[in-house]
C-alpha cells in the first residue's frame, strides 16, 4: 500500500531528502558517493534516507539491481505549473523527476482535459499532437484578470479532484508579487493585475480544495521561472556531461515576449533583489537611442510597415516626450505599434506566412531580410542590455528566450556573438557566452519553470514561508488558503 497525498508532501518537506532527491535528478542516475558530493551531505545521510525513499510503501526512487545507481520514480508525485501570460494561460503538468506530460499522458491518468476550459476541436488537436501546449487563450485582453482567475480555478479544481497526485502548485505572471501586502505590482503587459491581491486569482472553492489536500499555491515572476527551467537544463547536463568547467554558476535570461525582462542566477542562487525587483531590465531608458533612431533620420532610416507609418509617427513622437524604457522602445521603434497598443504588439510578433509548399511560418523569421535596420535596432537594445548585464554583474552566460527568440531563430544569437566580438560591445561582455534558450517540443518555459519552482516550494515551513533557492524566506500570505 503506497502513502497517502499528505504523507508524500510531509516526507519530501524535509530540505535534506528535497536536495538529494534533485540530486539524483540532475544526475539522471547515480551512485550513493555522487549523490553525496551533489547534495553536500554525508554518506551516511545518503543512505539512510535512500532507505526510505526505496521502500517499497514509499517507491519515490528506484535502484538498478547490477549497478546500484539510483533513479527518481516519475510517478511518485506532480506539480502544476501555470503561466498566466498576456495573450493566453498556458499550463504544465511535470512528473516527479520534473518530465513535463503531454495531454496525452495527462488523460492516461485519469484528468479530463475540459476542465482546461477547452473546446473539443482542441483537446482533440492536443491529443494527436504530444508537441502542442496546453494553452487557453482570452477573449479580452484589455482586461484578461476575471478570465485568468476563472481558467486557474477550473484547472486547480480540475486536477485536484483527479487521481493525479498534486503536491503542489505554482502560478505565474509577469507582475511582481509584494510579499508586504500580497498585490501584484509592475505589470506593464497586464495593467489589470496592478493594484490587484494575489489571491484574487484562486476562488474560494479551489483554496478550500488545495487546504484539505495540504497542496501548496505559491505565485512566481515569470522570467525568475522561465530562468528555473533554463538553469535546470543546464545543470542537468553539467552533471551528466561533467562539465563544470563550462561555468554555470552565474547566469542570466533576457526575456523577450509579450515584455522585456531579465532573471539572475548569481553564485548557483537565484537572485531577487530588494523588494524582488530584480531583472527589471524592461524599465531602463536609454535616452541616447532617441537621439540616434529617428524617423526622420537620413543616416538610419526606419523602414515602414504600411501605410499606417505616417499615422503613427506623431503618437510615437508625443510617446517619447521623455525616454522611453527598453521595453516601450522595442515595441514602438523596433516593431512599430503605437504606444500601449499590446494587442497589435502581439499580432506583430505572432503573424504566420505561407511558404511555396503551404507550409506555415513565424513571418519574424524573414524580419532581418524584410527590414534590416529595424532589425539592426533590435541588436542595439539587446547588445545594450548585454552590456549592463554583463559589466555590472560579470556573467558567465546569457540566455535569450521567449517567443521573439524561438520566431528568429538561432541567427539572431549568431549575430549578437558576432557583434560581441567586432568590439560592439565592451571588453568586459567578450567574456560571456550567448546562448539561445532550450525549449524541449511540446513545453512552454515559464510553465514547465513554475512546475520546477512549485516542487521546490514543497519544504515550506506550514505553507506560510517558501524556502527560494537563494536560502531566503519569504512570506506567501494565506489568507486564501483558509488561515485568517
Amino acid at each position: 500500500m503506497g502513502l497517502k497525498l499528505h504523507e508524500k508532501i510531509d516526507l519530501i518537506s524535509d530540505p535534506t531528502v528535497m536536495s538529494i532527491i534533485h540530486a539524483v535528478r540532475r544526475c539522471g542516475s547515480a551512485n550513493r558517493t555522487t549523490i553525496a558530493e551533489a547534495a553536500g551531505v554525508t554518506i551516511t545521510t545518503v543512505s539512510r534516507l535512500l532507505a526510505v525513499l526505496l521502500d517499497k510503501n514509499v517507491r519515490a526512487v528506484r535502484e538498478d539491481p547490477v549497478s546500484r545507481e539510483i533513479s527518481i520514480v516519475g510517478d511518485f508525485a506532480y506539480t502544476l505549473g501555470v503561466h498566466a501570460g498576456a495573450s493566453k494561460l498556458r499550463i504544465s503538468v511535470c512528473d516527479f523527476a520534473l518530465n513535463n506530460l503531454n495531454a496525452k499522458q495527462l488523460c492516461d491518468l485519469g484528468v479530463e482535459l475540459d476542465v482546461f476550459d477547452l473546446a473539443k476541436s482542441e483537446i482533440d488537436r492536443l491529443t494527436l499532437d504530444p508537441n502542442k501546449v496546453i494553452s487557453v487563450k482570452y477573449t479580452n485582453l484589455k482586461d484578461p484578470t476575471q478570465e485568468i482567475a476563472r481558467a486557474i480555478d477550473r484547472v486547480i479544481q480540475g486536477l485536484l479532484r483527479s487521481p493525479v497526485p498534486l503536491i503542489s502548485i505554482c502560478i505565474s505572471t509577469p507582475a511582481i508579487v509584494n510579499y508586504q501586502n500580497d498585490m501584484f505590482a509592475f505589470c506593464p503587459n497586464i495593467p489589470s493585475l496592478n493594484g490587484k491581491y494575489a489571491r484574487s486569482l484562486i476562488y474560494e472553492e479551489a483554496s478550500k480544495l488545495a487546504l484539505e489536500k495540504g497542496v501548496l499555491i505559491c505565485f512566481e515572476h515569470d522570467t525568475e521561472a522561465a530562468l528555473v527551467r533554463q538553469r535546470e537544463l543546464l545543470y542537468k547536463r553539467e552533471a551528466q556531461e561533467d562539465r563544470r568547467e563550462w561555468g554555470y554558476d552565474n547566469i542570466a535570461l533576457v526575456y523577450q515576449g509579450s515584455g522585456t525582462g531579465a532573471a539572475f542566477n548569481l553564485n548557483r542562487k537565484l537572485y531577487r533583489g530588494r523588494g524582488g525587483a530584480a531583472g527589471e531590465v524592461g524599465n531602463l531608458r536609454a535616452p541616447w537611442m532617441r537621439e540616434k533612431f529617428r524617423y526622420d533620420s537620413e543616416e538610419f532610416p526606419l523602414e515602414p510597415f504600411s501605410d499606417e507609418e505616417n499615422l503613427l509617427k506623431k503618437e510615437i513622437r508625443d510617446a517619447v516626450s521623455r525616454p522611453l524604457t527598453i521595453e516601450e522602445a522595442i515595441r514602438s521603434y523596433v516593431f512599430n505599434v503605437r504606444p500601449g497598443d499590446l494587442e497589435g504588439y502581439l499580432k506583430k510578433i505572432g503573424a504566420i506566412k505561407t511558404d511555396e509548399n503551404g507550409k506555415t511560418y513565424y513571418a519574424l523569421r524573414d524580419f532581418k531580410k524584410d527590414m534590416p535596420n529595424r532589425y539592426e535596432l533590435l541588436l542595439e537594445y539587446l547588445l545594450y542590455v548585454t552590456n549592463v548585464l554583463v559589466d555590472l554583474l560579470s556573467m558567465d552566460i546569457i540566455i535569450f528566450g521567449g517567443p521573439v527568440f524561438d520566431r528568429l531563430g538561432d541567427g539572431i544569437i549568431v549575430d549578437l556573438a558576432r557583434r560581441k566580438y567586432e568590439g560592439t560591445v565592451q571588453c568586459l561582455a567578450r567574456d560571456a557566452n550567448i546562448i539561445r534558450s532550450e525549449v524541449p517540443p511540446g513545453e512552454d518555459m515559464v510553465a514547465v519553470g513554475a512546475a520546477t519552482v512549485a516542487l521546490y516550494n514543497c519544504h515550506a515551513n506550514n505553507q506560510v514561508y517558501v524556502t527560494y533557492y537563494s536560502g531566503q524566506s519569504r512570506p506567501v500570505c494565506i489568507e486564501w488558503l483558509g488561515e485568517n
